[in-house]
């Protein structure tokens, strides 16, 4: 139970500081100090730093979370890093890390669409979206 409680926490904890790193102070209109921000976000919840994730393929970091994480616990992890490589690729100038990070968060989403007994409309739409983003739609 406080377990649970504890990862919720987390979550919400999280979504807060992404939202705060995309939407928040005013200091942070400059797109490099949003990539900061957001790369920060790696070390801070996921406790390996954004070069880790950009780097490995995801099969590696799904091993990665699986080690880190009890496994009732894991499908909220990856909605967690699906968003970050979402959100960090909406940042991202340059297009072979833009469309690497927009495939990572692709695999994970249609990975956790896949194990989840859950419908989640608002996941499908991510889906459909990240696909047009990658010209596959």
């Amino acid at each position: 139970m406080y377990e649970e409680d504890y990862f919720m926490k987390l979550i919400q904890e999280f979504f807060q500081a992404l939202d705060k790193a995309i939407h928040g102070k005013k200091s942070l209109d400059n797109t490099s100090d949003q990539e900061n921000c957001v790369s920060d976000l790696y070390g801070s919840y996921f406790q390996a730093d954004s070069a880790f994730f950009y780097g490995y393929d995801v099969m590696t970091i799904l091993g990665f979370l699986r080690e880190r994480c009890e496994e009732q616990d894991l499908p909220m992890m990856i909605e967690m890093i699906s968003e970050l490589f979402y959100q960090d690729a909406l940042l991202k100038t340059d297009d072979a890390l833009k469309n690497n990070l927009l495939e990572k968060a692709l695999f994970f989403l249609s990975y956790l669409d896949e194990q989840s007994d859950t419908y989640s409309v608002e996941r499908k739409d991510k889906i459909a979206l990240i696909k047009r983003m990658l010209g596959r739609e």
